[in-house]
Parts: C-alpha cells; structure tokens; sequence
C-alpha cells in the first residue's frame, strides 16, 4: 500500500496507485473504445476488439482460448457497466484494506474472478448434457470478481458499517445480501451466464471471508492462551502480587 507523508502534496498518479484495480479497468476501457477512432478502419470495432477477449459458454471455445478466463473480468461492455462495478468495487474495496493488504484484495479479485468465469462453461455443458441447451452469451466484466470481494469482507466483519446515510447505516453484511439479490438481474435479460458468474464469484468471497474469519479466531485463542500460561508461570514464580493489572485478569478469564 502506498503511505502519503503529506496529503495536500497527492498526486493524480498517486491516488491512482491507490486503486490498482479500478485503474486497470477503467483504462482497459478507455484504450478499447479508443482504438477504433485511432486506427480508423472499418474492420476494427469496440465489438470486434472485445470479441478477442470474453469467455464464452462454450468449454470448447474456452480450451481454445485459455487466456479467456483471466481477460474477460477486466473489461467491460458499457459506461453504466464499467461504473457500477467500479463503485461497488470502491466501496467494499476500502473496508476491505482496513483489515487485509492490498495484495490480498487482489487476490481475492482474480480468485472470484476465475472462479465465477469458470463455472459458467461448465454449468451450460452440465445443462447442454441434460437437454437444456441454453444460449451462451459472451461474458465481459468484473462482476464476479468484485462480488467476491463484497461477500468476504461481508463475511469476515458483518457489522461494519459501509454507508452512513444521515440515521440510517448500512452493514457490510446488509449490502452482500442486497447485491446478492441483485444478482439475479441479468435473469430478466436473458443472461443466465452473468447470474452463474456473480454467484460463483459470491461463493469464492463466502468461503474466503469465513476461512479467515476462523483463522485469525484460532490465533486470537492461541495468543490468549500463551499469555495466560507465561502469566501462570510468572505467578508461580514471583507471587500473585508481581503480576500487573492486565497479567491478573488473564488468570481470571
């Protein structure tokens, strides 16, 4: 993370150090949507370029395009896609560096990302398997990797609070399940991929949040009970009197 000795002094370049992520996104953007002005032909399109890399539904098409599952959650198909994401991505993004690092949030972005991309193909060759046959729709945008980081910081600290709005304050956990609900948008359009993907991206940030939930409790435990026994020790040693306030009430928890 970068540290500011003097915020007055920031930087464009420096506040856009701050957010890697919704920089990548959002140049990615601007570079695509500007490239057919810049060459200036016919046969190059915004369509055309972004075709080279979204993830399909096609298992096949992805194991021909490998790179299809990494490319596909940095780019985005409209303005209104881009800023959504970018917002939600901003707001969780902050509670989430105020209790892990930033390379973790990234981790945890291509993690929810991958997984969310991946369990579209498969879901749709399961559906095809069974008869279903349902249109795979090309797949464009972060979703699935900012759900994931929206659901783990919801699970690791629930109650923080995200949005303050005059008396009313709005729980990280209150908005997951909010953005989990509205998941389910895409359904109305026709995109049953983009449903898969925000779960599947859902999940990865579930199963992140409550695993390390559970691990720094089991430290915190550790912790506690190696200061309580040097405390024991210390007693048995110097007398009940030697030990401090804090050292005291250990033995009594």
């Amino acid at each position: 993370m970068v540290r500011i000795t003097n915020p007055g002094q920031m930087t464009i370049i420096t506040k856009l150090r701050h957010y890697p992520l919704i920089t990548i996104c959002v140049a990615l953007y601007l570079i695509i949507a500007a490239i057919p002005f810049v060459v200036g032909s016919s046969l190059v399109s915004h369509y055309s370029i972004e075709s080279l890399f979204w993830l399909n539904g096609y298992l096949s098409d992805v194991m021909r395009r490998p790179w299809s599952p990494i490319t596909y959650m940095w780019l985005h198909n409209s303005v209104l896609h881009l800023v959504v994401n970018m917002l939600i991505l901003y707001g969780f993004g902050k509670v989430f560096l105020s209790y892990f690092t930033e390379r973790q949030l990234i981790r945890v972005f291509i993690l929810g990302g991958l997984v969310g991309g991946m369990l579209y193909p498969l879901v749709f060759e399961a559906m095809n398997s069974l008869g279903l046959h349902p249109f795979p729709l090309p797949l464009l945008g972060s979703s699935g990797a900012v759900m994931s980081i929206a659901m783990a910081i919801s699970c690791y600290a629930p109650h923080h609070t995200l949005m303050p709005i005059g008396r009313w304050c709005f729980s990280t956990l209150t908005l997951g399940i909010l953005l989990i609900v509205l998941s389910f948008y895409p359904l109305l359009v026709g995109n049953t991929g983009g449903v898969i993907t925000h779960l599947g991206g859902a999940a990865t940030g579930v199963i992140w949040g409550i695993a390390m939930k559970q691990k720094h409790v089991r430290k915190a435990l550790t912790e506690s009970s190696v200061r309580r026994k040097e405390s024991e020790e210390k007693a048995r040693r110097s007398g009940y009197k030697a030990l401090s306030k804090e050292e005291r009430s250990r033995l009594w928890q």
